[in-house]
């Protein structure tokens, strides 16, 4: 079935043209020859689905577990704003839920949470070690809106991003304070 191999029957599997097709059934023959055909196409889905995994399973990568591959893409694609579950989903040839799952199995904690987590340490650099305005620092770190950028890093840290700076140019940071910018 999709389940047993993760996958999900997206929105675009039942087209506009097969909505069509099944207001046309008026008889039980009629349906059974869409259900057939139907079975069809999703059977030609989950086959190229699968070629498409092999084709994934046979690149150099992949001889580090999933879930250290998902790591390393998000790490190396922190700062884009694009970055998002269905990109990594189609990247990895994985459903949405199954890279979500595997991720959080590995590394107790939500891909969101670790974004969000690697983009308020990367707002801490530069509220520390620049004088970037917040809105040219949430643009650079991945964020697409200020608002929301400032009340998770205000329930992140615990401060608003202006008193953790005032803060930290004031010396008054705790030892575990960020490291340098790249």
């Amino acid at each position: 079935s999709f389940y047993d191999y993760n996958f999900e029957i997206g929105s675009n599997f039942c087209t506009r043209c097969q909505i069509q097709e099944i207001e046309k059934v008026t008889t039980p023959e009629g349906l059974h020859s869409f259900m057939a055909h139907l079975s069809e196409n999703m059977l030609h889905v989950m086959h190229q689905e699968l070629e498409k995994r092999e084709l994934y399973r046979c690149r150099p990568q992949d001889s580090l577990p999933l879930a250290e591959r998902i790591k390393d893409y998000v790490d190396k694609n922190l700062r884009d704003q694009q970055l998002s579950i269905t990109g990594m989903s189609l990247e990895f040839s994985v459903s949405a839920s199954y890279l979500c799952r595997i991720f959080k199995e590995k590394n107790k904690l939500t891909i969101l949470e670790y974004i969000n987590n690697g983009r308020i340490n990367l707002a801490k650099q530069y509220l520390s070690q620049t004088d970037l305005t917040v809105e040219t620092i949430v643009q650079k770190i991945g964020f697409v809106n200020t608002s929301s950028f400032i009340r998770k890093f205000s329930g992140v840290v615990g401060m608003t991003p202006g008193k953790y700076r005032a803060q930290s140019s004031s010396g008054s940071m705790p030892a575990n304070s960020p490291g340098r910018l790249p």
